[in-house]
């Protein structure tokens, strides 16, 4: 399962992460520009499974939020990959483009990269 997220609805993600039993079958999050508070709930999520992986885009209102999660990443040794990849683990990038434009070709790239992906190509 993969959670989806812009802007304001990135709480109901959190909560969908941190709590209940969907937590174990999310694979992946995707932020569109959607990072106001609570990150430490992605910390466990992150830490506890090698499949689970975190993608988000902000523009430059969130990029305080995502320097310091940034440091919340590299005190838990978690990689943050500057490239995305299916095989990045965190993928954050800063967006050249408008809040509600983040969307716009970054959810299909992302869902090319994605375990969706890796499952299509495996049948």
């Amino acid at each position: 399962m993969i959670i989806t997220a812009h802007s304001g609805g990135y709480r109901p993600a959190m909560n969908a992460v941190s709590s209940g039993r969907l937590s174990e079958k999310i694979r992946e999050v995707f932020l569109f520009d959607a990072f106001y508070a609570q990150y430490e709930k992605l910390l466990p999520w992150l830490s506890a499974g090698k499949e689970n992986k975190l993608r988000s885009i902000y523009t430059e209102h969130l990029a305080g939020e995502h320097k310091e999660f940034t440091g919340m990443l590299i005190k838990q040794k978690l990689t943050i990959s500057d490239k995305l990849s299916t095989q990045a683990k965190i993928y954050l990038t800063p967006a050249a483009v408008c809040h509600d434009c983040v969307i716009d070709g970054t959810f299909e790239e992302w869902l090319r990269e994605s375990c969706l992906d890796e499952m299509a190509q495996s049948r």
